[in-house]
């Protein structure tokens, strides 16, 4: 009975220090996502692979959960940081989530397997944005199909908050599927993205779930001006206005001293929307579009270089000088 006694407290007791490190390494990880804190990211990185995943056997739940998370980490820093080094981060990222369906399947664990498609799904949508030529299709087709899957056990009944998730993000690589997409099919697939983030929005509501309904109605900013760029006219500038308002909204849940790195990614979405607008309106409403536009790229150029990442920074430099450019233009005798 002894002998019994000491083999569940040492059992209890590695559960215990493994739980210790993961919610250690869990800390890290939301701080790095939240403030754009690279060295917080490698911490969770070291904590997760050097602490974490050696204490249990490969293809146990632990090793598992641990290589979930693993797989997070390494999707938000491939995603933050440009050239090879953040593809490599994006091949660990799909590395890792592979490794946990080899324990989470649909059938022994439907609701984790559930989790690491929509995971999946994310990081194929990234690397397809770093890829070109038909490989780009190829990856956001099976992002699509990884999200499409993961809806198969998540439903709106069963499980709210998570179709809500798998919705929106599903939405997010039907609207890059779009934008490769040329005349009615890529603006069909504009306005199906459209109609899955209305839809999320029926369980994402400001009053209930803030943060998660501000990332939607970015989103749903992102895909509304899109969907304008097919729309001549009156009709493509009041989905520039719609757009604009989603955007705006967003603002009122990140704020840049509670969200920064969220905060700044709004406002080069704003800026771009605020560009689109200012190259369809003349005479000085257009000019002070542009010059809106340049602000909100300033500040999130801010934000972005000062917390390291490269590939955020570098896209809203391109977009802060295309629209110095326009205003330099519009402005010469």
């Amino acid at each position: 009975a002894g002998e019994e006694m000491r083999a569940r407290l040492e059992v209890a007791g590695k559960q215990a220090q493994w739980e210790q490190i993961s919610a250690a390494a869990n800390d890290r990880y939301e701080y790095g996502v939240r403030f754009g804190a690279p060295e917080a990211l490698e911490r969770a990185v070291t904590l997760y692979r050097d602490r974490a995943l050696p204490m249990y056997p490969k293809l146990s739940q632990e090793w598992a959960v641990t290589q979930n998370n693993l797989g997070n980490v390494h999707g938000v820093q491939g995603d933050r940081t440009s050239g090879k080094m953040g593809l490599a981060l994006l091949s660990k990222s799909e590395e890792a989530y592979e490794a946990a369906l080899l324990v989470h399947t649909e059938t022994a664990s439907p609701d984790q397997w559930a989790a690491i498609q929509n995971n999946l799904g994310n990081v194929f949508g990234v690397q397809a944005q770093r890829a070109s030529g038909e490989v780009v299709e190829v990856l956001l087709a099976r992002s699509v199909k990884a999200f499409e899957a993961a809806l198969r056990v998540r439903t709106e009944a069963g499980s709210p908050d998570e179709w809500a998730e798998t919705q929106n993000n599903l939405a997010i690589a039907l609207k890059d599927q779009g934008k490769r997409k040329d005349g009615a099919l890529g603006l069909a697939l504009f306005v199906r993205a459209e109609e899955v983030l209305e839809a999320a929005l029926r369980v994402r509501t400001e009053a209930t779930s803030p943060v998660k309904w501000a990332q939607t109605q970015n989103n749903l900013g992102n895909v509304l001006m899109f969907q304008a760029a097919r729309l001549d006219g009156e009709a493509g500038l009041v989905l520039l206005v719609r757009a604009e308002e989603a955007l705006e909204a967003t603002l009122r849940v990140y704020t840049k001293a509670t969200s920064p790195y969220s905060w700044a990614g709004i406002q080069n979405n704003l800026g771009n929307v605020l560009k689109k607008q200012g190259e369809r309106t003349g005479g000085k409403a257009g000019l002070a579009l542009l010059a809106r536009a340049v602000e909100a790229y300033d500040a999130a150029l801010w934000v972005y270089s000062g917390s390291g990442a490269t590939r955020n920074a570098e896209t809203v430099q391109q977009n802060l000088e295309r629209v110095t450019t326009l205003i330099q233009q519009r402005s010469a005798p």
